[in-house]
């Protein structure tokens, strides 16, 4: 039986597994993905892990008639829905699966998770991976030379935030978008997303 319970924040991914693997907690949450395999070994631990309804997504301008921080000027791709399509074609989910998160994600193909109501394997549809069909359905949006835009993205609020974006700026690259990455702490990513002061 469990009589007391002592909440000790620790922010640092090594220190929180260097405190579990000391004895110096009994319990951690949010490991992170590359010591998951390593603390599955060890005798005196067990590892559980499960789905979350945690659903890492894109957000992109379509609000502003021109898009900030973009090469083109006067308008905003993002308004047209090819653009939009080729982004989401030039993702290779799979390989953010297997390598970035290290087999511990779901590729998704809407923003409701399994578990939450309203969701439905019916809907869920992952986009095929397919960058020469990106690359095509640019062109056919006015953009054969692709363009750029920056991808605004949090460096420490959720797992591997940073390595998901510094893969998605590979994998658009591909299709022809010149994508420049600003990292951030999430309480300065905040403020710039509410203020709609980003394209990404």
């Amino acid at each position: 039986n469990v009589t007391d319970v002592i909440y000790t924040p620790i922010k640092s991914d090594a220190t929180r597994v260097s405190a579990l693997l000391s004895g110096e907690v009994d319990l951690v949450t949010d490991l992170p993905t590359q010591d998951v395999e390593r603390l599955r070994k060890e005798p005196n631990l067990k590892v559980l892990d499960g789905h979350e309804v945690r659903t890492i997504f894109i957000g992109l301008d379509q609000h502003n008639d021109e898009l900030k921080y973009a090469s083109v000027k006067g308008k905003n791709p993002f308004k047209d829905v090819r653009v939009r399509r080729a982004l989401n074609m030039a993702v290779d989910r799979e390989a953010i699966r297997k390598v970035t998160m290290r087999g511990l994600s779901i590729p998704a193909g809407i923003m409701i998770a399994p578990g939450v109501h309203g969701y439905s394997t019916q809907i869920d549809i992952v986009q095929k991976y397919d960058p020469a069909g990106a690359k095509k359905l640019l062109a056919e949006a006015g953009y054969p030379q692709g363009f750029e835009f920056t991808l605004d993205c949090p460096n420490n609020r959720y797992v591997n935030d940073e390595k998901i974006c510094q893969s998605l700026v590979s994998m658009w690259a591909r299709a022809g978008f010149r994508v420049k990455l600003n990292s951030m702490q999430f309480a300065n990513y905040i403020p710039k997303l509410l203020a709609l002061d980003t394209s990404a």
